[in-house]
């Protein structure tokens, strides 16, 4: 193969995998859409709660939806000029071989349910992402304690790890690894996530800040 074939074949392969990024970020979008309009139909006061902080959560990632679109294109101005190997490039990760050097960072999706058990629909999620060289999972709670956001998929019963492993069955599959990340909200959890009674963390300190659901008796 010649330089010039070996250049226009990693180009190839660069434009593929962006392709495939943008198109994941299309159906993030439009889930949060979906999400927002199933919302309007909660009704109760922890019901508003919920739909104010989703209201903030979804904007923000929306932002960053908007943002990393931003980088995939200008992502894709400079492979076109220099056609760099490196993105696609392999990656030893202290043992762990990466396909290539995209990772897929952890996106909150609120589809486990109420018994939070990880579904179907979310095994099929991460699998259309299964192009990236590493996929670390949306943030998983490790007890009824650690509760924090509606639907968030748990780790702490037997149904819920059966749950996961279709996930990391499909991925593994397709010689994808994936890690899981682990969720604790503390104090930025809410009351109504734990019977009315205060949310545990690790300090009684309270924090600051627009977004901060932490009831202080």
């Amino acid at each position: 193969m010649s330089g010039n074939e070996s250049s226009n074949t990693i180009l190839m392969k660069d434009n593929k995998i962006i392709r495939e990024l943008c198109l994941s970020y299309a159906i993030e979008l439009e889930t949060v859409q979906n999400y927002i309009a199933a919302s309007v139909n909660l009704d109760g006061v922890r019901s508003e709660v919920i739909k104010k902080a989703l209201a903030a959560d979804v904007a923000v990632e929306v932002q960053h939806a908007q943002q990393l679109a931003a980088r995939i294109t200008n992502r894709t101005t400079v492979m076109n000029k220099s056609h760099s190997p490196e993105l696609l490039s392999p990656f030893n990760l202290h043992g762990l071989e990466l396909r290539n050097r995209v990772v897929m960072a952890p996106l909150t999706r609120a589809r486990a349910g109420r018994e939070r058990v990880p579904n179907d629909l979310m095994a099929e999620y991460y699998t259309q992402r299964a192009s990236a060289g590493l996929i670390i999972t949306e943030a998983t709670v490790i007890s009824e304690q650690g509760f924090g956001w509606v639907d968030s998929p748990g780790i702490y019963y037997d149904s819920q790890v059966a749950g996961w492993k279709k996930t990391t069955a499909a991925l593994h599959s397709k010689g994808t690894p994936v890690f899981l990340q682990l969720w604790h909200c503390g104090r930025a959890s809410h009351g109504s996530f734990h019977g009315g009674k205060p949310a545990v963390s690790a300090s009684a300190i309270k924090l600051n800040g627009d977004y901060i659901h932490t009831r202080m008796e």
